[in-house]
This record gives structure tokens, sequence and C-alpha cells, in this order.
């Protein structure tokens, strides 16, 4: 016979992608979907922005496409709230994937459950890649070591504990509190040089610990290959940060070709599973990535991991 119980697990698991965590003051508003690219619009992984709306209101329902640069209005939600027309493999096969037209239910405040497609920690911000829509995560601060001459305002990074480098970062520490991180000198998000504005008349700052209010990943250029496998191999970073669910552009790239997973890459050199494969091997070339939006006054508050990724719940205050 087996001993007495002697431990619970609170949580087996906190729910399914597109779901209400729990009963936090939600909004939502019903939208027509119409993207780029219907294969966009996943239930809990996808925030979109509006593209028409009531003359009244930015954000009173209308047309919403995933990603974009303007106005957010929310994340696809509540997966069972929709009649589908199936998946690849026939009309009654199950999907998170609508088609454009549909009208879907976008939350823009409320605790709701999402897939992440890396990895993610508590306190996490959020961002969404501008063209596919795809939600992602990224760390609220960068912490360095760097020292800066006052003269000219150039900052050496000698190391990066976390985080990534980029122009518009505000700066925390000994006597730079408030300065800005305003071009990028050979640094171009880890260890090198950095244009600042520190004041000409401020004393050099010594080599010493900072941080750094992290922004989401910026446009990149990098130069790598894709093997017909899908595998995308980095092997230089011009500028910028890779990160999942980026759209992935240059010579003999398929059209809509997204950084599906991370492999040995974390944002710069390494490997990436991406979606499409080419149908021939893409040689080494300059492939171009798009920018990452932040979600304002949001950010992780639950990560279980699966695989490359995992489930997350955000709050979403709806500021």
């Amino acid at each position: 016979m087996s001993g007495f119980q002697t431990q619970v697990n609170v949580q087996y698991a906190f729910g399914v992608q597109g779901a209400l965590y729990d009963n936090s003051p939600v909004r939502s508003a019903p939208w027509e979907l119409v993207s780029d690219n219907q294969a966009y619009n996943v239930i809990g992984a996808t925030a979109y922005t509006a593209v028409s709306a009531d003359p009244g209101s930015a954000i009173a329902s209308g047309v919403a496409k995933a990603g974009g640069t303007g106005v957010f209005v929310g994340i696809l939600a509540n997966s069972k709230v929709y009649a589908t027309s199936g998946g690849a493999s026939g009309a009654l096969s199950p999907t998170l994937t609508l088609l454009n037209y549909s009208i879907g239910e976008l939350v823009s405040m409320g605790h709701l459950i999402v897939a992440l497609p890396g990895p993610a920690n508590v306190g996490d911000k959020v961002c969404y890649d501008q063209t596919t829509g795809q939600i992602s995560s990224y760390a609220p601060t960068a912490a360095f070591t760097a020292s800066i001459a006052h003269t000219t305002g150039l900052m050496t990074v000698s190391a990066v504990a976390n985080g990534f480098l980029q122009p518009g970062m505000t700066l925390h520490g000994a006597n730079v509190e408030g300065v800005k991180i305003t071009g990028l000198g050979s640094g171009t998000g880890n260890t090198g040089t950095y244009q600042t504005n520190l004041p000409v008349n401020a004393a050099d700052v010594s080599s010493q610990a900072m941080t750094g209010d992290q922004l989401p990943p910026s446009a990149a250029s990098v130069t790598g290959t894709i093997s017909t496998a899908g595998l995308m191999n980095v092997t230089a970073v011009g500028s910028g940060e890779l990160a999942v669910g980026q759209v992935i552009t240059g010579t003999g790239v398929p059209a809509n070709t997204v950084i599906t997973a991370l492999g040995t890459g974390v944002g710069n050199t390494g490997t990436y599973t991406v979606s499409p494969s080419p149908a021939i091997a893409v040689t080494s070339t300059t492939l171009t990535a798009d920018a990452q939006i932040a979600i304002a006054n949001t950010q992780i508050i639950l990560f279980q991991p699966a695989g490359n990724g995992g489930l997350g719940v955000l709050s979403l205050t709806g500021a």
C-alpha cells in the first residue's frame, strides 16, 4: 500500500490560450478581422490594431488587422465562441486560426492566457510583431557594465548580464540617472560603444554596473542562411535584435517567412526555426526582420514553459 498523500498541487494547468484566466475586470469588443494574411489570425497569440473604427472613437469596434502601427485594440481571444472552417486536413479538424472577415472578440483589458513562442519570466513586458501581430515578451531592464567619457558622451560597454542595448534606452546608475542612449557606435545591442547625451560639463563615468529601461526588439539586419528544412543560421548581426514572430525578408526568402522558434540564437548570432521553408536553400545573404511594438502597461504575471515557449498570463490594464 502506498503512503498517504503529502503534497497538493494547487495548479496542474491554468487553462488554454485565448481564455480568460480569472474574474478580473474585462474589456472586450467584436471587430472584423482583415489582416494582411489570414494565417496571422491566431486566437490567444495575436495582437490587433484598428484599421477603421467608429468616427467618434479610435478604439470603438470596426475593422482591425493583425499587427500594424495604428491604435492597439486588443488580443484575439475566446476560442469557444467561433464557428471555424477547420484546418488543412479538413473542415472538421481543430484550429485556432480564423479566416479574414470573421468577427473576432478582441480583449484589451483583463488577465488573458496566451501562447508565447519564446521563454518568458514573470514581470516581463509584452510586445507584438508589427506585421504578424505575434505576441512575445521581453525583460523590463537590461543590466550591463560600462563607462562614459564626458567630453564625447561615448559609452563603452564591456559586459552585458542581460537584455539588449539600443537607442532610446534610459540609463540608471551612479551619475547617469536619466541619461539616454542616442545612437550606435561599434555596439549593436551588446558590448561595444554607444553615443549618449551625457552633458559635456559632467564628470567622466568610470566603469560601473548600470541598468537601462528595456525597449522591445528593434528591426534587424543580419547575415545568414536558411536551409530547406527551415533552419536559419545567423552568422553576423549588423543591427537590431531577432525575436520569435518577426517576419524575415531577403533574396530567395519565401513571402511571409516568420521566425517560429529559437535554436541556439537568442536575438543575435545562432540558429532559428523559420516557416515556411524555402524550396531552394538560401545561401549567405542579408536578411531583415521587422520591429516589435510594445503593448503599454501590460506584463506577464504567470508563465508555464512548454517546448521553446509556453503559456503565459498577460495582465492588460486597458490604459
